[in-house]
């Protein structure tokens, strides 16, 4: 037998109340709407690329990773270079990335 949302609603029946794994999941979607982080800011492309390998890297997923071994080798290898393009292009696709320019008087 289904009950109506008003019953729910009201408490009478525990049955149909939210689990505390849900009030927990949504207090926290409250909290990171609330707390906005500001995006770390670089003065060149390599200092983003490499704050993405420390921070972004080690959080996606294996798939993802395995794709993106060979830049970050190349990267920390000494006579290797990762060109421009190609970090642009993996900051691009894994994160949010922006260019800002700025220009002073």
């Amino acid at each position: 037998m289904v009950k109506s949302f008003e019953t729910w609603r009201s408490g009478k029946s525990e049955k149909y109340q939210p689990s505390k794994f849900l009030t927990f999941v949504f207090h926290k979607l409250k909290q990171t709407k609330q707390s906005k982080t500001t995006m770390p800011q670089f003065q060149t492309l390599e200092q983003a690329f490499e704050w993405f390998l420390e921070h972004v890297y080690p959080n996606l997923p294996s798939e993802d990773k395995h794709i993106l071994r060979n830049a970050k080798y190349y990267y920390y290898k000494e006579g290797e270079k990762v060109s421009t393009k190609r970090m642009n292009t993996i900051l691009n696709e894994y994160s949010k990335f922006k260019i800002i320019y700025e220009v002073e008087e």
